[in-house]
């Protein structure tokens, strides 16, 4: 809110004074004006814990935990009662679920308050001051394209081995919510309704698995990548279908998973099929998440080899046929007039760019048309012929005669040979900078995937100083003791 502006005509009010100092009342400090015998005495305020008072009140209870923890399992209080007598339901799963956790949290206080862990460190406070400085955090390493497609081939693999067997009747469901979802009419989307439409009528007996699953998504992929504009509507339904069936393992409920085929003959007690159910919804919950972060490793890659086309024995990344046409070409010097050429050439190509977010088309969009530096750079190199050739030869003589006719012989010199040095150096800066731009792309393409965000979010650590590192070393040794 503004000022009100200042009236001359209105008495001046002087400003409110403060209240004087009423000795009758109680005093009642700040948190900054409490001193140390205040706090830990609690004479104008709250009381405050040291470290080893919540250092004992922790052991405590973790030592009544442990001390408590067989007598609870006896007692069944992990193995919740059924919400009813012979059947499994969804309130069993979870009540079942909440008893492992639980049991799981009990299990580890006891070893934690049965460890020889340092009573600070326990606490929560750092016992040495400086230990948290002594640690440095390293950048994280953006992963290489290799790296990439290893580990997310690794994962989808290791998804699609899963031994994970969901009932044909979940899938059938689920593929008729996907028809009602898409948003396409069934006629002007042939292809990948009659794909959804297979999953209705499955064989009598039959399971549907992992690889089932994968298979079903590289066919509907396949429609999704098809940019025929008389298959747009296909290609739209397709790619919404892939994207309800990537939600589809963690929706699914215990009852949808089922037992593989067995020899064995004996009917399965309660207690098996409550334990079958469970370990169901877990590992569709494992598979998902191979899925899950499988693809996305995966996907990095394969837009990372668009550029750099190290995955493939052939020639087929843009830096990698640029630089090959202009090594066969201008004998390598025209290398930022190929990587311009080959980026507009991706950027005009809807399949080329489907899987591109908008910084990275950025980014691609930068790699063509380049910066004040390398516009500068490739123009200098143009008009004095840094690209060799009968231009070069045409310049250095030019320059030779006035160079010549100005300064004699050293004039010639200095006449041939700067210009088309000039020009040499120029477009080489201008290519450096075009593949460092280039290289920017694969890198930012890197980054949008899961095994950076797991570097990121785990990242190395390093000791700064040998003196920092011997303060290390005392606190590990004290916590021993």
């Amino acid at each position: 809110m503004d000022k009100p502006a200042f009236d001359p005509t209105k008495p001046f009010e002087p400003a409110a004074e403060k209240p004087a100092f009423d000795p009758s009342q109680p005093f009642e400090a700040t948190k900054s004006e409490r001193g140390v015998v205040d706090k830990l005495f609690g004479v104008t305020g709250e009381r405050f814990q040291t470290w080893p008072e919540r250092a004992v009140k922790g052991i405590v209870s973790n030592l009544y935990g442990a001390a408590t923890l067989p007598g609870d399992a006896m007692q069944g209080k992990f193995n919740p009662s059924p919400e009813k007598p012979g059947w499994v339901t969804e309130g069993d799963i979870a009540n079942q679920d909440a008893a492992d956790q639980q049991l799981i949290h009990r299990s580890l206080e006891a070893a934690s308050a049965l460890s020889p862990v340092n009573p600070a460190i326990r606490a929560g406070d750092q016992a040495i001051p400086g230990i948290a400085k002594a640690i440095g955090v390293k950048e994280a390493k953006v992963p290489t394209t290799r790296e990439l497609a290893s580990a997310g081939g690794a994962d989808i693999n290791a998804a699609t081995k899963s031994d994970l067997a969901i009932s044909p009747d979940a899938v059938a469901n689920f593929s008729k919510l996907v028809q009602q979802k898409i948003g396409v009419h069934p006629v002007d989307a042939e292809k990948t309704f009659a794909k959804l439409r297979e999953l209705e009528n499955p064989p009598a007996g039959s399971i549907f698995t992992t690889a089932d699953l994968q298979a079903l998504r590289g066919s509907l992929q396949d429609t999704a990548q098809n940019f025929n504009p008389n298959f747009a509507k296909d290609q739209l339904a397709a790619t919404r279908a892939i994207k309800e069936f990537d939600t589809f393992l963690r929706g699914l409920s215990p009852k949808d998973v089922v037992a593989r085929p067995t020899a064995a003959a004996e009917p399965a007690t309660r207690a098996q099929i409550l334990a079958a159910a469970l370990d169901g919804k877990r590992e569709a919950e494992r598979v998902a998440d191979l899925f899950e972060r499988g693809r996305g490793n995966y996907a990095a890659a394969q837009r990372s080899n668009d550029i750099t086309g190290e995955l493939d024995r052939a020639v087929t990344g843009i830096l990698e046929r640029a630089e090959g046409r202009a090594q066969a070409a201008h004998s390598g010097r025209n290398l930022d007039n190929t990587i311009r050429s080959r980026s507009e050439s991706m950027l005009e190509k809807p399949k080329e760019i489907s899987g591109l977010n908008d910084a990275e088309i950025a980014a691609l969009e930068q790699a063509r048309d380049g910066g004040a530096v390398r516009n500068t750079a490739r123009e200098l190199g143009n008009r004095l012929a840094g690209g060799g050739g009968a231009g070069s030869t045409v310049l250095a003589g030019l320059g030779g005669t006035v160079g010549a006719s100005v300064g004699g012989l050293p004039g010639a010199f200095i006449g041939a040979t700067l210009p088309t040095g000039v020009g040499l150096g120029s477009r080489a800066l201008a290519n450096a900078l075009a593949k460092r731009d280039l290289s920017a792309v694969s890198e930012l393409m890197r980054k949008r995937s899961p095994m950076y965000e797991e570097r990121l979010a785990n990242p190395e650590t390093y000791i700064i100083s040998p003196e920092k590192r011997a303060a290390l070393a005392r606190a590990l040794m004290m916590s021993a003791f």
